[in-house]
C-alpha cells in the first residue's frame, strides 16, 4: 500500500476547511464523517479547530473604495488580508500577544 505524499497547507485553506467542518457538524454530521468528506486526518482537523476557535473571527463587509477611510489610532493588516483598525498601543500589544 503506497502512502499519499504529505500535503502542505497555507492558512487560508486551513481556515476554509475548519469553517466547512464546523458547518457540517452544526448540521448534525459527526467529526469522523466530516474529516472523511473533506479528505483530512481526524487529528489534523482537530488541531486546526483548536487553533481557530469558533467565534474568534467576525464577518465583515468589503467595500470597494479607491482610498480606504482612515480612523484615529493604529491599523494592523495581516498577511492573509485582515485589517484591524482604530487600535491604541495597548490594543496592538494585546493583539500581538494573542496572535503569536
Amino acid at each position: 500500500m503506497s502512502r499519499r505524499p504529505r500535503r502542505i497547507w497555507t492558512p487560508e485553506p486551513k481556515l476554509r476547511l475548519v469553517t466547512e467542518a464546523r458547518r457540517r457538524m452544526a448540521g448534525g454530521e459527526s467529526h469522523r464523517a466530516s474529516v472523511k468528506a473533506l479528505d483530512l486526518h481526524e487529528g489534523t482537523l482537530g488541531k486546526w479547530m483548536d487553533r481557530h476557535p469558533a467565534g474568534r473571527l467576525q464577518p465583515v463587509q468589503i467595500m470597494a473604495d479607491e482610498e480606504p477611510a482612515r480612523s484615529a489610532g493604529i491599523s494592523v493588516a495581516t498577511p492573509v488580508g485582515f485589517l484591524i483598525d482604530g487600535l491604541d498601543i495597548e490594543g496592538v500589544i494585546r493583539l500581538w500577544e494573542r496572535l503569536r
